[in-house]
Parts: structure tokens; sequence; C-alpha cells
């Protein structure tokens, strides 16, 4: 039997969790009285990084997404009915195009991509509530068409495009189940993944102010935007 709302609370379930900008959407979440499934691939890392008083408030579900292969790995989620979608999980692996491995090629499209088509696929229509809902991608100005382009992002930019993609698709496919798909291009939040492939940036949006945004545009923006990318710089955050 699915779960519902615990006292009508909305449940949000987010993707890697245990990330900068996870940990902050988690926070931010439970601090609205939210109720979060919270999907890692590591509980241990989520438990050393997010104060214990939060996991009286969170489920968590430990889920290795560089290895998921269908659909049903993701059976755990089908006991929950979602308001809200957070795709917050990706990795980026920066070498150059005609360096990359099969295994390094697999696990950036399987995290930032399959991975997100595998749990959808799951989760729609039966686990996603169709009177208040919202999916939302966490995508990239790497994946975006005519944007700037930098070396050894090649396939990192490939896989966020397909993302992309694929949401704007499934907006029109389920428009009349009323699900709401829409996809957040941020030009750099301050991570660990991007001080590692770039170093620090100036313009780089806070994690938690990153959260702020995409939770407000979960809550407002499902009411009059579907299908579409928002660009999401620093002077607009």
């Amino acid at each position: 039997m699915q779960e519902e709302s615990i006292n009508k609370r909305p449940i949000i379930l987010i993707t890697g969790a245990s990330g900068d900008l996870g940990i902050e959407l988690v926070k931010q979440s439970v601090q609205q009285n939210w109720k979060v499934v919270a999907v890692t691939k590591t509980i241990s890392k989520l438990q050393d990084r997010l104060p214990i008083e939060y996991f009286n408030e969170i489920d968590v579900c430990e889920i290795d997404l560089s290895v998921v292969r269908s659909p049903k790995d993701f059976k755990q989620l089908l006991k929950y009915t979602f308001n809200y979608v957070v795709l917050n999980a990706g990795i980026l692996i920066k070498k150059d195009f005609h360096d990359f491995t099969v295994e390094e090629l697999n696990k950036q499209f399987n995290v930032n991509f399959f991975s997100n088509v595998y749990l959808l696929q799951s989760l729609i229509p039966q686990n996603i509530d169709n009177k208040n809902n919202h999916i939302i991608a966490v995508g990239s100005m790497s994946g975006i068409e005519n944007s700037a382009k930098f070396k050894q992002m090649t396939m990192y930019g490939a896989s966020k495009s397909a993302l992309h993609n694929i949401m704007q698709t499934l907006a029109a496919e389920y428009q009349n189940k009323n699900i709401v798909f829409n996809t957040i291009a941020f030009g750099a939040i301050k991570t660990q993944m991007l001080e590692k492939a770039f170093g620090k940036i100036n313009e780089a949006v806070l994690p938690s102010q990153a959260a702020k945004f995409i939770l407000n545009f979960a809550t407002h923006g499902k009411k009059v935007v579907n299908g579409k990318i928002l660009y999401a710089s620093k002077s607009i955050i």
C-alpha cells in the first residue's frame, strides 16, 4: 500500500542527497515541514554531513545510481506517493574525449541520465500525486545548445543535454495526467564537484541559495511552467 502524506505534508524525493546541494535540499525541505525521502549512494556519508535531529524527519534509501539497470532497482520507493521529485544526483568525469573508457562513459551517462529514466519509469504515474506534483531535474548550462563549452566536458554536457531533452518530452507525454516536468540549468554551484573540476569560481551560486531557489520553484513554478528549462545564474538567485 502506498504511503500517504503524513498529516497531508508534502513528500519530496531527493536524489544525490549526500552531496553539497543535496544536503541543503534535505535540510530546507525538513525546515518547511515536508517529509523527505533521500536517495544516497552511502548512508554513512549522509550521516556524516547531516545533523542527527534531521533523521527523525527523513527516510533514507541507499541506492548506487551508477549501477542501476532497470526500474526494478527503485522498488523500495514504491510505498510512497510523491508530491515533488528533485533529480539532483550527478557526476562529472572531466577528461579528454578520446581518453574516455567504456566504463567511464557508462558511469557518466548512467548517473546523469539513465538512472533518472529508470527512476521515473518506476514512479510514473502510480507514485506521483497528479493533483499536487512537480518533477524537477537539476541540469547544467553545459548541456544547453549554443552555451559556452569547455574542453574535457564533452560527456558531462552530453549527458545533461539528454536529461534536459527527456524532461521536455515527458512534459508533453504526461500533460493530460497533470504531471509537471521542468529543468533548472545552473551556471555554477559552489560544490566539491565543481571546485575539483574548475577550482574556485567567484560567480558560483551557494548550495543554500540553489536549494532555496529549487524548492520555491517546486512549490510555485508548477502553476505556470511545464516542459521548460530555466537558466539560473547568481544574478537572478
